[in-house]
């Protein structure tokens, strides 16, 4: 038996009052699912849709105003007296012991970080400069700078002005800046110097101790910077002075540097003083095989003679 029969067969063997029942029940879906079909859209008046868009206009603001509250339910998100919108979008906060989660993240912090450090904030924690701003758990480099570039830790008036420009929150005048000297918070005020670059340039820096020109900043990328002769114009190396005894440093010593590691050239340049005797000027250097005019090029400024 097909199992379409066989239902035939159940459904007849139902009582009468039953088999009714269900054909009822079945003929009003039906009934109902044609009917909603079949019925005309409602068209709305030119008045009608005037009204509809004033409702929602009214409910998006009620969505806006609601936002304003941070995640600790507390009015007022962004307290203008503190925290100051940026031409960049960000928030500029004035004094973090009275920031909110919002008014964190607003400034670079993702939600998380900010709340660690709302938390720290609250439980009496100091947030006084870069060492601190990087010890809140889960702070990238990247996010670190951003935030510093953005919150007063501090810092005078004066020094605001210097960094920022004459108005704090609008266009910031450039700058000349020490890049051997410089953290991050500082460097992010060259224009042309993104976040994501700044701890590139300062693992560089220390790899080679000190900049002896700005145009090794070149150098620190796979390629030479596209923006480099702007960026040039706000940077200085001024201070910078030779450290390496080249006829006293030992190999272990010279290979602290990032230009004697290659080529085993430490290694070479030491034994061969040790057996011709002292450099007296840079040209003996090239004596040594390895040594390229390239090479002699970057080490010669760092290079001490006695």
């Amino acid at each position: 038996m097909s199992g379409f029969r066989w239902l035939v067969d159940q459904y007849l063997q139902l009582p009468k009052w039953e088999r009714i029942a269900n054909v009822v029940l079945l003929s009003l879906i039906l009934g109902s699912t044609l009917v909603i079909s079949l019925w005309p859209e409602a068209t709305m008046t030119e008045k009608e849709k005037s009204e509809l868009d004033k409702k929602e206009a009214a409910l998006l603001v009620k969505e806006k105003a609601a936002i304003k509250k941070d995640s600790y339910g507390r009015e007022n998100y962004r307290n203008y007296a503190l925290a100051h919108e940026t031409a960049n979008g960000h928030v500029f906060i004035s004094d973090i012991t009275k920031a909110t989660v919002a008014d964190l993240t607003h400034a670079g912090l993702s939600t998380k970080v900010a709340k660690g450090m709302y938390n720290y904030i609250q439980k009496g924690g100091k947030i006084r400069n870069e060492k601190d701003v990087r010890k809140i758990y889960g702070i990238t480099d990247e996010m670190a700078v951003l935030f510093l570039k953005n919150v007063n830790l501090g810092k005078s008036q004066d020094t605001l002005t210097k960094l920022t420009g004459k108005n704090m929150f609008g266009p910031r005048e450039k700058t000349l800046v020490n890049i051997n000297t410089a953290d991050s918070a500082t460097m992010v005020f060259i224009d042309g110097i993104s976040p994501k670059m700044i701890p590139y340039i300062i693992k560089f820096r220390n790899a080679v101790v000190a900049f002896h020109s700005v145009e090794q900043l070149n150098e620190v990328f796979k390629s030479p910077m596209k923006n480099f002769e702007h960026i040039k114009g706000q940077i200085t190396v001024e201070g910078f002075k030779p450290f390496i005894k080249i006829n006293a440093a030992t190999a272990d010593e010279l290979k602290k540097h990032k230009y004697f590691k290659k080529d085993n050239l430490a290694a070479t340049l030491v034994a061969y003083r040790d057996k011709h005797g002292k450099f007296t000027k840079p040209e003996d250097l090239k004596k040594c095989a390895v040594v390229t005019d390239e090479i002699l090029a970057k080490i010669k400024p760092y290079l001490i003679f006695e």
